[in-house]
């Protein structure tokens, strides 16, 4: 069976599990129209039973000349969750970087149904991924040779300059969308790396804004990647100290932090060969942490944490097998080349910016970013990208309270620069909230009104906690 080093999982642990946020000035972009094709036809976004309408747009590679290569944008209008259209639309932005939107159909179709009410929803594949020039590279199983040759084998299969991938390409291309199809003004939702496309898209192009929702907040001033793994080791510990709290959970597990230092200190000098996702792996300290950061991400999974501690230090491997596996899918929708073009060009240079906050992840290295992006061409962002977006526009701000990658802190951030907002936490909440509980309701009620003061977030406060997995019959009755 295959071998797979536990540098190798870390470098696809970080792949996966952030989730993670050049131009022309304002003065040239104000009565810009980018020639576009808007020959939109009937069309299926998967997961979605109505009918859409969909079209490619001819966008140009490089906003900055608007001359040469183009790209087909891929573009499509999901319908009113019921009746006419009578409001500007919603303009969804995907995460990751790297995301498509057009891979959001759970979300239009679930939690953003409310919201959808006199409202068509405007998908769009931010270049590079999706339908829209795909920037798909493969991330084998061993990269056992780091991120410098992921890189070097995905740029040597890329259509074009990656430097042209990078947010703010992506905030043109949107701004040119919204001209081609006679949009006055637009709503948007911005998840995860979205919110700092949306941020940016208001900070340039605010007087075509209505409002804002922002979940999972990652302004372009925050630099969410050097601040990860004191934002995982927050959400680390309260869900040890959360079961160490319930009776249930303490009984049956016992002194969590004690099992854990114990077996991170057993595996970083003699990692366990474990049988995952149908290869043999290595698992040292940093694959074993980086199982646990995935899980953080939602609340379900985050529940299968203690059991899969307790096991794993007993000798059992699978609950923790299990739980990686499940939190490892995401890869498989992100495109690499995308992510690259934003992590390098607006991350990886901001990794000095780390707090002094310690934590048990504080030990997992960035290496495979420090060694991809010194091998990918990345443009660095216009200046106005580092500094905070102020604006009178009505904002909605969500933050799942123990987020392990975008924390409320980021979105209180946020908040001080936007006269008209307001941030609603979500009790025990994860990674982007827009389902949780009545948030849909309140998202609906925000853009019916314009008013975030006016919102009543008491309903939150009935949701509860996920109930620890105790084993394999599930949690305590």
């Amino acid at each position: 069976m295959q071998q797979q080093t536990a540098r190798t999982w870390h470098a696809n642990t970080l792949v996966r599990t952030l989730l993670y946020v050049a131009g022309v000035a304002y003065l040239l972009w104000a009565g810009c129209v980018w020639p576009a094709t808007t020959d939109f036809k009937p069309c299926h976004i998967d997961d979605i039973q109505t009918q859409a309408q969909c079209a490619y747009l001819d966008v140009p590679l490089d906003w900055a000349e608007q001359s040469g290569d183009s790209l087909d944008l891929f573009v499509a209008v999901v319908p009113p969750s019921g009746g006419a259209v009578t409001d500007a639309p919603i303009y969804v932005l995907a995460g990751g970087p790297g995301q498509a939107a057009s891979d959001l159909g759970a979300l239009i179709s679930g939690a953003l149904v409310p919201a959808r009410r006199g409202r068509e929803v405007i998908l769009i594949d931010q270049r590079g991924t999706g339908k829209t020039a795909p920037f798909d590279c493969d991330v084998p199983l061993d990269l056992s040779a780091g991120g410098g040759e992921t890189a070097r084998n995905c740029l040597a299969a890329a259509q074009h300059d990656p430097r042209h991938f990078g947010s703010d390409a992506f905030i043109n291309d949107i701004h040119a969308v919204r001209n081609a199809l006679g949009h006055n003004t637009i709503h948007i939702w911005g998840g995860s790396y979205g919110t700092r496309a949306a941020l940016l898209y208001l900070a340039r192009f605010e007087h075509t804004v209505q409002s804002v929702v922002l979940d999972a907040v990652a302004a372009p001033v925050t630099p969410y990647l050097a601040l990860s793994t004191s934002s995982a080791g927050r959400a680390l510990e309260h869900t040890l100290s959360a079961c160490a709290s319930d009776p249930a959970c303490a009984d049956t597990f016992g002194d969590l932090d004690a099992q854990l230092d114990n077996l991170l200190t057993e595996l970083a000098t003699s990692p366990r060969s474990v049988p995952i996702n149908g290869a043999q792996v290595d698992v040292d300290h940093e694959w074993f942490l980086g199982g646990l950061r995935g899980a953080l991400y939602s609340p379900q999974s985050s529940a299968w944490i203690p059991l899969a501690i307790s096991q794993f230090s007993e000798g059992n491997s699978g609950p923790w097998a299990a739980m990686a596996d499940a939190t490892a899918g995401i890869v498989s929708e992100l495109s690499l080349g995308t992510l690259l073009s934003v992590a390098c060009g607006e991350e990886v240079t901001r990794l000095d910016a780390k707090d002094n906050t310690t934590s048990v992840f504080d030990g997992l290295s960035l290496a495979f970013f420090d060694e991809a992006c010194a091998v990918w061409p990345s443009a660095a962002p216009p200046q106005e990208h580092a500094q905070a977006v102020h604006s009178e526009r009505p904002v909605l701000l969500l933050s799942g309270e123990f987020d392990p990658v975008t924390p409320p802190a980021f979105a209180d951030a946020a908040a001080a620069d936007l006269s008209r907002s307001r941030h609603l936490i979500v009790p025990d909440g994860g990674h982007i909230s827009t389902a949780s509980g009545c948030m849909p309701e309140l998202i609906a009620t925000f853009l019916d009104t314009l008013d975030p003061a006016a919102l009543d977030p008491s309903c939150l406060d009935k949701l509860k906690r996920t109930p620890f997995l105790l084993g394999s019959s599930g949690p305590a009755p």
